[in-house]
């Protein structure tokens, strides 16, 4: 799959027009083009893995704690929303950086 997408967006880059070339870093490009990979790859393999095991396993620990004391079992999965929501605000607070970052790398 990452052999046919780095075709792909070679094909791409080959087909877009002089001006763009002239105006665009080669350095840029690579580095954006080989990033994108990596995340799809990374997407579609090891992310799709963890996100299922971790479901699992929070499953699995919240029945057991609910088990063990339910009181301080439901209150441990009730704050679970607190903590994906800070999760999420986190995430977009480190995009631009690691936008930013990126743009450094293809310089």
């Amino acid at each position: 799959m990452a052999y046919d997408l780095r075709n792909d967006i070679q094909r791409k880059i080959n087909l877009l027009s002089f001006s763009f070339h002239d105006q665009a870093e080669a350095g840029d490009l690579l580095s954006r083009a080989i990033q994108d990979v990596e995340r799809i790859r990374f997407l579609t393999g090891r992310a799709t893995f963890r996100v299922s095991e971790g479901v699992f396993l929070m499953v699995i620990t919240a029945a057991v704690m609910i088990w063990m004391n339910p009181r301080l079992g439901l209150m441990a999965i009730i704050a679970m929303p607190l903590l994906a929501f800070q999760s999420i605000r986190f995430g977009r607070a480190f995009r631009p950086l690691s936008a930013q970052i990126q743009k450094q790398l293809g310089c």
